[in-house]
């Protein structure tokens, strides 16, 4: 871990060169480990989105626990009409996106169904956090991890100084499972963190991996995982 208190975040600003854009899903319930099989269905009817690297698709997310229901114990997780697919991608590609409304993908036997689409700006903050950055190797410690992680970033000229490395998760991709660690990122200023979400960390950018979102603070981190 690198880490020392928190300060005062940066005031918050917006960039619109890479947006997130947020479509409307009408489905009961989709696997919890989701993301390959969501990933090979959006690029089968736009197959666009494997062309850019700059296009990472989030993984459909709730919270861990609430109403009674308890993720642990569950293999799938019920959706909402609040649920909502998330994509992040350069700002140039909405309305190629737009294709996608009205269309059908199968999710694990459930129809999931897309409806309209809106979008929103990047938000720069201090305190960034990705639930998935894929590294490659399995065998790796968390010091392993956080190196790896620091040399990538700073390679490309960003200033990091502070990290902490979350929960392993396996996801599925193919015939086997990949290792995943949570990664935030914290005392980051504006520019760099528009880097980091604009170009994400890692690979299988497309299973949601390296995908970094504004975040609180290390409390609140902490306090998700109750």
């Amino acid at each position: 871990m690198f880490w020392s208190e928190d300060k005062k975040p940066d005031a918050i600003t917006k960039s619109d060169s890479i947006i997130d854009a947020s479509i409307k899903l009408s489905c009961k319930e989709i696997p919890i480990d989701h993301a390959y099989e969501l990933s090979q269905a959006l690029v089968a009817i736009l197959p666009w989105l494997a062309s850019d690297e700059r296009i990472a698709i989030h993984q459909i997310y709730i919270p861990a626990s609430g109403n009674g229901w308890e993720r642990p114990e569950q293999t799938k997780m019920p959706l909402s009409r609040r649920s909502r697919l998330k994509i992040r991608l350069p700002s140039e590609y909405l309305t190629q996106l737009g294709q996608i409304q009205g269309q059908q993908i199968q999710i694990s036997g459930e129809n999931m169904t897309f409806g309209a689409i809106s979008s929103s700006p990047l938000s720069i903050s201090s305190t960034l956090v990705s639930r998935y950055v894929y590294m490659q190797d399995a065998s790796e410690d968390e010091e392993d991890f956080l190196n790896k992680a620091y040399t990538l970033l700073t390679e490309r000229g960003l200033g990091i100084s502070k990290m902490l490395c979350g929960k392993s998760v396996y996801l599925k991709y193919q015939d086997k499972t990949i290792l995943t660690r949570s990664l935030m990122l914290a005392e980051m200023n504006p520019e760099d963190s528009l880097k980091v979400q604009e170009s994400g960390i890692g690979e299988n950018n497309l299973l949601g991996c390296g995908i970094f979102i504004p975040q609180k603070g290390i409390k609140a981190v902490n306090d998700s995982d109750d």
